[in-house]
């Protein structure tokens, strides 16, 4: 007489490939969740990193703001991928996101690394640069890929005819001078179907930003109620503005922060 081979029967393996199942579908979202938060924290420590470069570069050359020389502009040109926006030396009327060009001075000094401007829950790669076709500096490469996931806060002086109320100088350590940038290139505005307004870095989580040299937090809240005075950090208050220009306008007031995304 045969002796029956103990084993599983089919029933109990389609109990246990449930079981595993009902494990994964547990399991992935959590992987999935603990990842987002390690790319946000990741690019919480960029931004504070940032506000340090920034501050270590004031120290260094008399609590100026990042800013390319305008007599020595033709200079940075030759290194630069891109352009620099001389608007941002020149005419805050022209200002737009060329101007993020100016914080590769932080690079040029070895504040800080090319890395520092990638948010991982972006991408974490840097542009190579052979010296020539991408140039030494710069965040734009000859196909035109921006590789800087922050906006930067429209903090230039007034440049004889333009007044500028809210430049670097006068900010206190409450406004936001940096932050996350829109993925398609626009500014942060609610809607119905996205009421919170947050489209960038990490999608409609909310938002990393930079407030002052080194307070860094992720935001949650409507993105219409985060900037100093409960306004967007994106755009300027409403209100008439005399200075206003194409795009988001000049910063209304000393607590008024505009953020501009690269270009």
């Amino acid at each position: 007489m045969m002796r029956r081979t103990k084993g599983f029967t089919l029933i109990e393996l389609l109990v246990v490939i449930a079981i595993i199942g009902l494990l994964v579908s547990i399991l992935v979202p959590s992987v999935t969740r603990v990842q987002a938060l390690a790319k946000r924290v990741s690019c919480q420590a960029n931004l504070n990193g940032l506000g340090k470069a920034i501050t270590i570069y004031k120290s260094m050359n008399d609590d100026d703001f990042p800013i390319i020389d305008q007599s020595k502009s033709s200079e940075y040109m030759s290194d630069l991928g891109g352009t620099v926006d001389e608007d941002a030396n020149g005419s805050l009327a022209g200002l737009d996101g060329a101007m993020v060009q100016n914080l590769c001075l932080l690079i040029k000094e070895d504040n800080t690394t090319w890395k520092m401007f990638r948010c991982p829950a972006v991408s974490g790669r840097v542009m190579t640069r052979d010296g020539t076709t991408n140039r030494d500096y710069g965040f734009k490469d000859a196909d035109d890929n921006i590789f800087c996931d922050y906006a930067l806060h429209m903090g230039y002086e007034d440049d004889g005819t333009n007044t500028n109320p809210a430049p670097f100088t006068k900010l206190s350590d409450s406004v936001p001078i940096m932050g996350d940038v829109a993925t398609d290139g626009t500014n942060y505005a609610p809607t119905t179907a996205n009421p919170t307004g947050y489209a960038g870095n990490h999608g409609k989580d909310g938002t990393n930003m930079l407030k002052g040299p080194s307070n860094v937090a992720f935001y949650k809240e409507d993105i219409d109620t985060i900037g100093v005075d409960e306004d967007n950090p994106y755009t300027n208050k409403t209100g008439t503005n005399t200075n206003s220009t194409d795009g988001p306008g000049l910063p209304f007031d000393d607590k008024d922060s505009v953020l501009i995304e690269p270009s």
